[in-house]
Protein backbone atom coordinates (compact mmCIF):
# COMPACT_ATOMS: atom_id res chain seq x y z
CA UNK A 1 0.00 0.00 0.00
CA UNK A 2 1.23 3.59 -0.75
CA UNK A 3 0.24 6.50 1.42
CA UNK A 4 0.12 10.29 0.41
CA UNK A 5 3.30 11.22 2.31
CA UNK A 6 5.74 8.35 1.30
CA UNK A 7 5.62 5.84 3.94
CA UNK A 8 5.75 2.51 2.83
CA UNK A 9 3.54 -0.03 5.46
CA UNK A 10 4.51 -3.15 3.62
CA UNK A 11 8.67 -2.79 3.77
CA UNK A 12 8.61 0.04 6.88
CA UNK A 13 10.36 2.47 4.67
CA UNK A 14 10.47 6.20 3.77
CA UNK A 15 10.37 7.56 1.00
CA UNK A 16 10.97 11.75 1.45
CA UNK A 17 8.84 13.45 -1.06
CA UNK A 18 10.71 12.07 -3.86
CA UNK A 19 14.19 14.07 -2.96
CA UNK A 20 17.18 11.68 -2.27
CA UNK A 21 19.20 12.01 0.76
CA UNK A 22 21.94 10.11 -0.79
CA UNK A 23 21.15 6.46 0.28
CA UNK A 24 21.09 5.72 -3.07
CA UNK A 25 17.79 3.30 -3.22
CA UNK A 26 15.71 6.05 -4.90
CA UNK A 27 14.92 8.30 -2.18
CA UNK A 28 13.84 5.44 0.41
CA UNK A 29 15.33 5.93 4.52
CA UNK A 30 14.91 2.39 6.42
CA UNK A 31 12.57 3.14 9.11
CA UNK A 32 13.28 2.13 12.61
CA UNK A 33 12.33 -2.11 13.31
CA UNK A 34 9.28 -1.87 15.89
CA UNK A 35 11.06 -4.91 18.43
CA UNK A 36 11.38 -5.05 21.60
CA UNK A 37 14.67 -4.00 22.00
CA UNK A 38 14.23 -0.44 21.69
CA UNK A 39 10.91 -0.23 23.83
CA UNK A 40 13.06 -1.74 26.69
CA UNK A 41 15.53 1.43 26.02
CA UNK A 42 12.67 3.29 26.24
CA UNK A 43 11.14 1.89 29.46
CA UNK A 44 14.56 1.92 30.87
CA UNK A 45 15.06 5.87 30.69
CA UNK A 46 11.86 6.78 31.44
CA UNK A 47 12.23 4.70 34.54
CA UNK A 48 15.33 6.83 35.60
CA UNK A 49 13.39 9.95 33.73
CA UNK A 50 10.69 8.74 36.86
CA UNK A 51 13.61 8.19 39.41
CA UNK A 52 14.90 12.05 38.64
CA UNK A 53 11.74 13.26 38.76
CA UNK A 54 10.51 11.70 41.96
CA UNK A 55 13.84 12.63 43.29
CA UNK A 56 12.91 16.37 42.65
CA UNK A 57 9.65 16.28 43.43
CA UNK A 58 10.95 14.81 46.96
CA UNK A 59 13.28 17.49 47.12
CA UNK A 60 10.61 20.01 46.35
CA UNK A 61 8.49 18.80 49.11
CA UNK A 62 11.19 18.82 51.60
CA UNK A 63 11.99 22.63 50.84
CA UNK A 64 8.69 23.75 50.77
CA UNK A 65 7.92 22.22 54.26
CA UNK A 66 10.59 23.83 55.68
CA UNK A 67 9.48 27.24 54.12
CA UNK A 68 6.26 26.77 55.60
CA UNK A 69 7.80 25.79 58.74
CA UNK A 70 10.00 29.02 58.74
CA UNK A 71 6.75 30.94 57.75
CA UNK A 72 5.13 29.85 60.35
CA UNK A 73 7.70 30.68 62.72
CA UNK A 74 8.09 34.29 61.39
CA UNK A 75 4.15 34.84 61.93
CA UNK A 76 4.61 33.46 65.22
CA UNK A 77 7.74 35.86 66.35
CA UNK A 78 5.82 38.85 65.58
CA UNK A 79 2.85 38.26 66.54
CA UNK A 80 4.89 37.71 70.44
CA UNK A 81 6.70 41.29 69.15
CA UNK A 82 3.29 42.78 68.40
CA UNK A 83 1.90 41.91 71.81
CA UNK A 84 4.76 42.92 73.60
CA UNK A 85 4.60 46.40 72.13
CA UNK A 86 1.27 46.68 73.12
CA UNK A 87 1.83 45.88 76.50
CA UNK A 88 4.92 48.53 76.16
CA UNK A 89 2.68 50.86 74.80
CA UNK A 90 -0.03 50.61 77.30
CA UNK A 91 2.87 51.27 80.25
CA UNK A 92 3.41 54.19 78.48
CA UNK A 93 0.44 55.82 78.24
CA UNK A 94 0.08 55.35 81.63
CA UNK A 95 3.22 56.66 82.52
CA UNK A 96 2.27 59.82 79.67
CA UNK A 97 -0.90 60.34 82.42
CA UNK A 98 0.96 60.02 85.29
CA UNK A 99 3.47 62.58 84.27
CA UNK A 100 0.86 64.92 82.75
CA UNK A 101 -1.30 65.00 85.91
CA UNK A 102 2.42 65.50 88.31
CA UNK A 103 3.04 68.74 85.71
CA UNK A 104 -0.65 69.78 86.67
CA UNK A 105 0.23 69.58 90.14
CA UNK A 106 3.60 71.15 90.13
CA UNK A 107 1.97 73.99 87.52
CA UNK A 108 -0.66 74.59 90.19
CA UNK A 109 2.18 74.78 93.10
CA UNK A 110 4.07 76.77 91.76
CA UNK A 111 0.95 79.17 91.04
CA UNK A 112 0.13 78.82 94.50
CA UNK A 113 3.68 79.36 95.80
CA UNK A 114 4.32 82.46 93.21
CA UNK A 115 1.01 83.79 94.70
CA UNK A 116 -0.22 83.99 91.78
CA UNK A 117 -4.95 84.44 91.82
CA UNK A 118 -5.09 82.12 88.87
CA UNK A 119 -7.98 79.68 88.29
CA UNK A 120 -5.62 76.75 88.63
CA UNK A 121 -4.34 77.96 92.31
CA UNK A 122 -4.80 75.97 94.89
CA UNK A 123 -4.06 76.12 99.06
CA UNK A 124 -1.35 74.39 99.96
CA UNK A 125 -2.89 73.06 103.14
CA UNK A 126 -5.38 71.23 101.33
CA UNK A 127 -2.80 69.07 99.58
CA UNK A 128 -1.51 65.23 100.94
CA UNK A 129 1.63 65.41 99.60
CA UNK A 130 2.83 62.27 101.09
CA UNK A 131 -0.30 60.25 99.51
CA UNK A 132 0.84 61.60 96.01
CA UNK A 133 4.42 60.76 96.50
CA UNK A 134 2.97 57.66 97.45
CA UNK A 135 1.35 56.76 94.38
CA UNK A 136 3.77 58.47 92.23
CA UNK A 137 6.11 55.69 93.48
CA UNK A 138 3.97 52.34 93.28
CA UNK A 139 3.44 53.69 89.37
CA UNK A 140 6.95 54.38 88.61
CA UNK A 141 7.97 50.60 90.29
CA UNK A 142 4.88 48.74 88.27
CA UNK A 143 6.25 50.64 85.29
CA UNK A 144 9.89 49.43 85.85
CA UNK A 145 9.35 45.72 86.69
CA UNK A 146 6.52 45.71 83.32
CA UNK A 147 9.06 47.28 81.19
CA UNK A 148 12.04 44.38 82.75
CA UNK A 149 10.26 41.60 81.09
Amino acid sequence: MHHPYGFHEDDATWTGMGVGIGTGDGGQIPMAPKNKENSKRKKQTDDEGDEDYRKRRDRNNQAVKRSRVKSKLRTQQTLERVNQLKTENELLEEKIKMLTKELGFLKDLFIAHAGGSSQHSINIQDLDLNALLAEEKSTENSLKTATTK
